[in-house]
């Protein structure tokens, strides 16, 4: 049996060319990414969307973060994950479905789009979360 994935047993790590498209559109000008946006998804696998939002869009989800953080007594229990030996939250998951504005984010438009252009059919989320560990840092 031929393995698809060879990575997984691999001793030592190596790039490997895509087996699978990257981008299922093929682009036109009415894309709601530009065609030099889309080739740099397809070369790197991201996406950096400045300004995307703008300022006060952005500061409200800041907000939001933080109202999470410090009540999480208002979260689901089974969704927070918290640093080993201790009470410091790490993650929340299932966040769209806890929190509206988190919600609208999830659903924005101008996001929505851009998913279902690159993925060429219809989108939805199967997993969210909410990642508050810094870089580098935690376990």
């Amino acid at each position: 049996m031929h393995d698809i994935y060879p990575s997984r047993r691999a001793a030592e790590p190596e790039l490997l060319p895509r087996q699978d498209p990257v981008v299922h559109s093929d682009w036109h000008a009415n894309a709601p990414l530009s065609r030099q946006q889309v080739e740099q998804f397809e070369r790197d696998g991201y996406l950096v969307l400045q300004n995307l939002f703008d300022p006060g869009e952005l500061e409200a989800l800041q907000d939001e973060t933080r109202l999470l953080l410090a009540s999480p007594a208002s979260l689901d229990a089974d969704t927070i994950i918290t640093e080993r030996g201790s009470d410091e939250i790490r993650s929340i998951f299932a966040i769209h479905e806890q929190s509206a504005l988190i919600r609208r984010l999830a659903t924005d438009e101008r996001l929505v789009r851009i998913a279902q252009y690159l993925l060429g059919d219809e989108v939805y989320i199967h997993q969210s979360r909410l990642n508050y560990k810094p870089g580098f840092f935690g376990k």
